[in-house]
């Protein structure tokens, strides 16, 4: 397959070791390639070793010597990593979550017949385990996505700044993907440097499509995730002391790259009022959720899932996390 699957990790040998198993059983012909900043030696040793282990798959592993825990890391990993990628298209892979082998095939052959779109992506289940590694599923939900069609760059961005569906999982142009994570390294607060950035470049930068396909399986309850919002709020990264540097960085990635179709002073006045309105449908539903009895309405009520785990790209999956292939 003419795709690369960037892994970050952190201390998490045991979720690494269980998305390879997944790669290896599912037989990805792709390339890998893992980024590792564990502070750990015993993990980093572990997860080293896991490239002999999986001699069928094509790893290339690259040690990073970063300063703690911080999920801007994964930012720095993936744009370095960028650099190893030999592959027309690539796509984020988190070490606790599985992308699967036929719904990205689906995706690389649509952006091959259509040089229009920028990247693609099928549907994303979100499941929670009893466990934290393995175990038995307890509750799913899905993102649907969307596709953005429209040839008008300030659409497309507004559509992302309303869903805020992280792109990242997307199966990217490599070139596209490169430009995005060059922008994202020179941002230092979370969110805004590990996602925003990127996703928002991914929709101004070209068409996205919605396969009909399930492409990702994403695990929520995990520790140490390169970022969530079920652990940290907006507010709290608004009163961070790199968000008003970050929002300076984020400001002139989008202003520089819509200023191909419009003056750059009105650039800047469409990014503050679509980051303005970001904003307030992120700290509404924030609010909402700590302090009103009324339930948020961006919460995706959990689905059946008894029928899911019976399907062919989801039954190798749940085998897995039932710690089974190999």
């Amino acid at each position: 397959m003419d795709l690369t699957l960037i892994i970050p990790t952190f201390n998490r040998s045991d979720y690494l070791n269980r998305a390879l198993r997944y790669y290896d059983a599912a037989k990805f012909s792709g390339a890998i390639l893992i980024g590792d900043s564990s502070d750990d030696m015993a993990e980093k040793k572990i997860n080293r070793s896991l490239v002999e282990q999986y001699p069928n798959l094509n790893i290339k592993y690259q040690y990073f010597n970063l300063e703690g825990s911080n999920p801007q890391h994964a930012a720095i990993k993936m744009f370095f990593l960028s650099d190893e990628i030999k592959t027309s298209y690539v796509a984020f892979a988190g070490d606790d979550d599985f992308q699967i082998p036929n719904g990205l095939m689906q995706c690389v052959r649509f952006l091959d017949k259509n040089p229009d779109y920028v990247a693609a992506h099928g549907l994303r289940y979100n499941f929670t385990l009893d466990n934290a590694v393995y175990g038995n599923i307890i509750e799913i939900d899905a993102n649907e996505g969307y596709s953005w069609d429209t040839d008008n760059p300030v659409e497309r961005w507004h559509n992302y700044m309303e869903c805020g569906i992280a792109t990242v999982f997307y199966v990217h142009r490599t070139p596209i993907w490169k430009k995005c994570f060059a922008y994202s390294l020179k941002a230092k607060a979370d969110y805004i440097g590990n996602e925003l950035i990127q996703c928002s470049l991914c929709a101004i930068l070209g068409k996205v499509k919605k396969l009909d396909c399930p492409t990702t399986i994403f695990q929520r309850n995990t520790p140490n995730k390169i970022f969530s919002f079920r652990d940290i709020t907006l507010w709290d990264l608004i009163n961070g002391k790199y968000w008003a540097q970050s929002v300076k960085v984020y400001e002139k990635a989008v202003s520089l790259e819509l200023s191909a179709y419009m003056p750059i002073e009105e650039a800047k006045k469409i990014f503050y009022r679509e980051f303005w309105y970001h904003c307030l449908l992120i700290m509404n539903s924030q609010f909402t959720t700590k302090y009103s009895e009324k339930k948020s309405e961006t919460t995706r009520p959990p689905i059946d899932f008894s029928g899911i785990t019976k399907k062919n790209d989801f039954f190798l999956v749940h085998k897995i996390l039932k710690g089974g292939a190999k």
